[in-house]
């Protein structure tokens, strides 16, 4: 067994460079998938910011319209 590989009890298999365990994804995150892994949680905060920066301006910028 390599000294940089960590045996995950929720995957049962053993991870090379292991981060952490993410039961968001339900796998394992280390030296393999790591870059994968920050990139989706930053396009995950790129979307929050422009679906919250929407609503905002959604809110500030609603018109009322007459009832008919």
């Amino acid at each position: 067994m390599n000294v940089d590989m960590y045996h995950c009890e929720d995957c049962l298999v053993c991870i090379e460079d292991y981060d952490h365990h993410c039961v968001f994804f339900s796998k394992c995150i280390g030296g393999g998938n790591l870059k994968c892994f920050w990139g989706s949680m930053v396009m995950l905060l790129v979307n929050f910011i422009l679906v919250a920066s929407m609503v905002a301006f959604a809110a500030i910028y609603e018109t009322e319209q007459p009832v008919s």
